[in-house]
């Protein structure tokens, strides 16, 4: 039961951040050039396994207050009630649009194939109307997706992801054999630098190194790509606390960013090597309408229905809660409690404008970019950066670090007293009482602390405040530069005819 546990963890890590970011990851290639690709999304996937650790190791603290599993319940308690709304909106933001950005491929997917087979729109008529994207998209959304969503708890769904992630493999494959064709074809010139933008690239050239500013055109779409940060906490909370899943789920984590480094990579590489200056920001409106791109399609549009309610999970429990918390007398009161205590409203409420924009918006690429420059930039480094900013104010022993509906936890000794099993304290709320040792181990008849079952465990529990500071400042500037440059990139070359 404890492997097939850990398995179902790893599935649905792995197709929260393996899914539709992989159709753009060939043009994030083009934009950075082969190697630099390849190395900042190296360097992103290290910084992503260990901020998922840091989000792990202070939920695990916090697990006995965690039971909704929400990340933005865990900045609450670990940062402050005011960042927690940031983190609240920035989850509700960062699901729908990932919503809105499935439903648009899964309509292009199944809408264009069959307006072409029918000859649209010059034929006209009610078959049009049923093949259009205005009516595949609710449709699917309501008839496939919505069931889904309805799925109380997130460990449900680790059926549905292997098969997700079966179909990512499957898609990986078919780009991947495209790109190794071309290659084998030859013609292809190997440029080492360059600071042009892609379009100003010849045919058949291959930049490893390109310095434009369209480098920040792929790189919120690298970080939104591997982000699995709002789906860990629910994942890791839903095994019991010392089980052999709780145990191991580090290993899963390494695992499953590993395995979508992998994968995208792949798809990037061979894809833009493939397509070189014709590289779509879909890759799949470059293959051929042969029978393997078909099959593809078909494949990719089933992977995207089955990680639908994956990515739905964080924003329908935040929402869930936020009208609990708005439940009162007035009239949206009363609707709002009604909404928390339903199982169907929000979903449905959120399906329907995630299907109404879909329709509206036809370009899926501005949406990854700028949810990867915004959203994900705060979840994946600004909030973890905050953490290990307070972890360094606990290991100095801030005793008002870490608070609990306005009650200090005390200093990080304490903490881990209280966690870890270094003494019993009859009131984690109290100053300056005896903190008397266990008498159940260690030498002398004084319990030890075990060691973190992670990395960042260890640096969480020993490392110097400095150490912790630094990494914390890191974080913060890695955020505030990609959001900013990114955020203005996209923006000037959507509408700035850049």
């Amino acid at each position: 039961m404890g492997f097939k546990s850990a398995f179902s963890s790893y599935f649905n890590l792995t197709i929260a951040a393996a899914g539709a970011g992989l159709l753009a990851y060939p043009f994030a290639c083009q934009q950075q050039g082969i190697v630099l690709c390849i190395i900042l999304t190296l360097v992103f996937a290290l910084i992503n396994v260990f901020t998922d650790f840091v989000i792990v190791e202070t939920g695990r603290l916090f697990r006995d207050h965690l039971s909704d599993g929400n990340f933005d319940t865990l900045i609450h308690f670990a940062v402050g009630p005011r960042l927690a709304r940031w983190a609240s909106s920035s989850i509700v933001i960062g699901s729908f649009g990932a919503l809105v950005g499935y439903l648009i491929v899964v309509g292009d997917l199944a809408s264009g194939p069959m307006l072409e087979h029918l000859g649209c729109p010059e034929i006209g008529g009610v078959g049009c109307f049923f093949a259009s994207r205005g009516f595949v998209i609710p449709f699917v959304a309501f008839v496939v997706t919505l069931p889904l969503s309805l799925i109380k708890k997130v460990e449900s769904l680790g059926h549905s992801s292997v098969l997700a992630t079966l179909t990512v493999l499957a898609v990986c494959f078919i780009v991947a054999f495209k790109g190794v064709e071309r290659i084998s074809q030859g013609g292809l010139i190997t440029v080492v630098s360059s600071t042009a933008q892609s379009s100003h690239d010849e045919p058949d050239e291959v930049i490893l190194f390109r310095w434009s500013r369209s480098i920040f055109l792929g790189i919120p779409i690298s970080i939104f790509s591997l982000g699995n940060h709002m789906q860990i906490l629910p994942i890791y909370l839903g095994h019991a606390e010392g089980s052999w899943e709780d145990k191991v789920f580090p290993r899963v984590v390494q695992a499953s960013v590993s395995t979508c480094l992998v994968i995208y990579l792949t798809t990037g590489v061979l894809g833009y090597a493939s397509f070189t200056t014709t590289t779509a920001s879909d890759v799949m409106k470059n293959l051929p309408n042969d029978a393997a791109t078909i099959a593809g399609k078909v494949l990719l549009a089933i992977h995207l229905l089955l990680a639908f309610p994956i990515l739905f999970y964080p924003a329908k429990s935040t929402l869930l809660m936020a009208a609990g918390a708005a439940e009162g007398p007035s009239i949206f009161g009363r609707v709002c409690g009604y909404a928390s205590k339903s199982a169907v409203v929000v979903p449905v409420v959120v399906t329907g404008f995630a299907s109404l924009l879909a329709v509206s918006a036809p370009q899926v690429s501005l949406v990854f970019g700028l949810l990867g420059a915004t959203v994900a930039t705060f979840q994946i480094y600004t909030c973890p950066g905050l953490l290990l900013l307070n972890w360094s104010r606990a290991l100095g022993g801030d005793s008002k670090f870490l608070s609990l509906e306005g009650l200090p936890l005390g200093s990080l000794e304490r903490l881990r007293a209280e966690r870890w099993g270094l003494a019993r304290v009859s009131s984690i709320t109290g100053e300056g009482e005896d903190m008397k040792p266990l008498l159940s181990g260690g030498e002398n008849g004084v319990a030890t602390a075990p060691l973190s079952r992670s990395p960042v465990g260890s640096l969480l529990f020993f490392s110097s405040p400095g150490a912790l500071r630094a990494f914390g400042y890191f974080l913060l500037a890695m955020s505030f530069v990609v959001c900013l440059i990114g955020t203005g990139t996209y923006i000037e070359s959507t509408w700035g005819g850049g």
